[in-house]
């Protein structure tokens, strides 16, 4: 999802210049309670946009080293299998916490 962070930036930066207008009394507001609030909205909805790319780079940050690791571990287990090749656990890589490894008989 694109977002206009310079035009979101640029009305949340307006908005906090006029803030006061919208909560001291007596003094006249510039906008409609209606529009503080959108603008409100609008800036938590892109504040939790930037937050989820944030981890969702992260969560795939974690998953190329994961499968890095998984890759390294399963060329030792190999090598030393070829010496012993019924033993050794089954290496399987899985986004699912839940994922029960299948046990050899």
């Amino acid at each position: 999802m694109s977002v206009n962070t310079g035009r979101i930036l640029q009305k949340f930066q307006e908005w906090e210049q006029h803030r006061f207008k919208y909560i001291v009394p007596g003094v006249r507001q510039t906008g409609s309670k209606m529009d503080k609030l959108n603008l409100q909205l609008y800036w938590h909805n892109y504040c939790i946009i930037k937050e989820n790319e944030r981890l969702r780079k992260k969560a795939q940050q974690l998953n190329q080293e994961n499968q890095a690791l998984l890759s390294e571990l399963r060329q030792k287990l190999a090598k030393k299998g070829r010496s012993n090749p019924d033993q050794g656990p089954c290496l399987c890589s899985t986004s699912n916490p839940n994922y029960n490894q299948p046990h050899k008989p």
